[in-house]
């Protein structure tokens, strides 16, 4: 009887330790940019390791974006270690060349408004003309893992 409730132990932990949690996932984001700013992006999430969807995310986003003239993947993140929201934001302005152009900024968090805010941050960092007063921003994309 003993040997039969340990094996029935050792078949449950078995069973419930490969369940996977939304800890586990992983998400890349590729932009695709163009002459004049981001022409758009492509979101890549799984459970397997992360370089799977860093390949898989640019590879989209070159294939869906031909036009483009390079993919960057401007996250590749471990949702576990930033949180498991992430949030996408537009913007247009005013390129250098005086076209108008389309920026995203991407950001993970605890929570939606965290995620926020460092979507606000990444674009901040990825173009420096931007500012939130002066040129504002929309959400394009949110989601929790």
């Amino acid at each position: 009887m003993t040997k039969l409730i340990q094996t029935g132990v050792i078949l449950l932990f078995l069973v419930f330790s490969g369940f996977k949690t939304s800890d586990d996932i992983k998400i890349s984001v590729a932009i695709a940019h163009g002459e004049c700013g981001d022409l758009g992006y492509v979101i890549k999430s799984g459970y397997d390791s992360s370089a799977i969807y860093y390949k898989e995310a640019k590879t989209a986003a070159q294939r869906k974006f031909s036009n483009s003239k390079r993919v960057s993947v401007e996250k590749n993140g471990y949702s576990g270690n930033e949180g498991n929201y992430l949030v996408i934001i537009k913007t247009r302005m005013k390129g250098y060349n005086g076209c108008d152009m389309t920026s995203y900024g991407i950001g993970f968090g605890t929570n939606f408004n965290d995620a926020e805010d460092d979507a606000v941050s990444n674009l901040k960092t990825m173009n420096w003309n931007w500012s939130k007063s002066k040129h504002g921003y929309s959400v394009t994309y949110k989601k929790q893992y």
